[in-house]
C-alpha cells in the first residue's frame, strides 16, 4: 500500500516527458503553408493572428494540421520565429492552448 500511496504523491513527476507536453498543449503537426498574415486566407479551426501582426507585412506564420486526441484533424495559424526556416511540409510541434512559436518534434522545452 505505502508503494501505491507515493505513486500517488507524486502525480506528475512521474509522467513521462511526452505527457506532459501533451497535457501542456503540444501536438505534432505538418506545415501545409506559410507566409505574412495576410496572405494565409484558406479556413482553419483556431488563429493565432492578431489585427497588429497582419498589418506587418515581415510576420510570418504557419498554418499546421494536427490530429486531435479524439482522431479529427485540425488546421491552426501559428507563429514562425523570426529566424525560422520551417516550411511546407515539415513536422512541428504546435501549441493548441497558447499562440507559443512552433518548435522542431523532437524538441521538449515549451
Amino acid at each position: 500500500m505505502l508503494p501505491a500511496v507515493a505513486a500517488l504523491l507524486c502525480g506528475c513527476a512521474a509522467l513521462p516527458e511526452p505527457w506532459r507536453d501533451f497535457q501542456a498543449g503540444w501536438r505534432t503537426g505538418h506545415v501545409i503553408e506559410t507566409g505574412a498574415a495576410a496572405g494565409i486566407t484558406r479556413p482553419v479551426d483556431s488563429d493565432c493572428r492578431t489585427p497588429a501582426q497582419a498589418r506587418d507585412p515581415g510576420r510570418r506564420f504557419a498554418v499546421v494540421l494536427y490530429g486531435t486526441h479524439g482522431g479529427l484533424l485540425k488546421l491552426r495559424v501559428a507563429p514562425l520565429a523570426a529566424a525560422s526556416t520551417l516550411a511546407r511540409d515539415d513536422w512541428v510541434q504546435v501549441n493548441i492552448e497558447r499562440c507559443d512559436a512552433l518548435r522542431p518534434p523532437d524538441s521538449r522545452s515549451p
